[in-house]
């Protein structure tokens, strides 16, 4: 729930120009992540509703802060395109999946987690930047290792997703 509120006034902290605020507000926000899924795991305290609610809680942060960094012009829009885009097609492939085989797939790819891993980074450096000009070329290229990320991520849920689709084709 902390990531889930913390969405506006993270866009409030960035459209004010506050950065470092802003990235203590993230940098927090994403640590809550990490601490909801190792409690989670150790404790084997994993919920259906927190199976749901934690890819929307990271979903929608992530979004708040792409989306108002591009409109800040802090990071290039391709990325963000990249990366809504990507986001959307799962989406549309989990409902999919619901509608045909009356599956949920919300479980997370290994390469999903790296990609959601490299997207906090990226935005972590971005606001960093903001204070240490220095950091340009570092931001610069894991812009493009974050691309690149995005797209092999999708390309496994596709992989993924191809055979049950075949499969029902074949049985209709």
């Amino acid at each position: 729930m902390a990531r889930l509120l913390a969405a506006v006034p993270l866009c409030w902290l960035l459209l004010s120009h506050f950065y470092m605020e802003a990235l203590t507000l993230f940098a927090l926000a994403s640590l809550t992540d990490a601490i909801d899924g190792y409690v989670a795991k150790r404790f084997h305290q994993e919920t259906e509703l927190g199976r749901y609610l934690d890819p929307l809680a990271d979903k929608v942060l992530l979004m708040t802060a792409f989306i108002t960094l591009s409109s800040i012009h802090l990071i290039p829009l391709w990325i963000t395109l990249i990366i809504i885009t990507r986001d959307l097609l799962l989406i549309g492939g989990v409902l999919f999946s619901k509608a045909m085989m009356d599956v949920w797939q919300v479980r997370p790819l290994s390469i999903s987690k790296l990609n959601t891993f490299f997207q906090v980074v990226l935005i972590l450096l971005i606001l960093l930047k903001q204070g240490v000009p220095a950091l340009e070329t570092v931001v610069d290229v894991h812009i493009w290792a974050t691309a690149v990320s995005t797209i092999l991520s999708f390309g496994a849920y596709v992989a993924q997703w191809h055979f049950p689709v075949k499969w029902i084709q074949s049985i209709k």
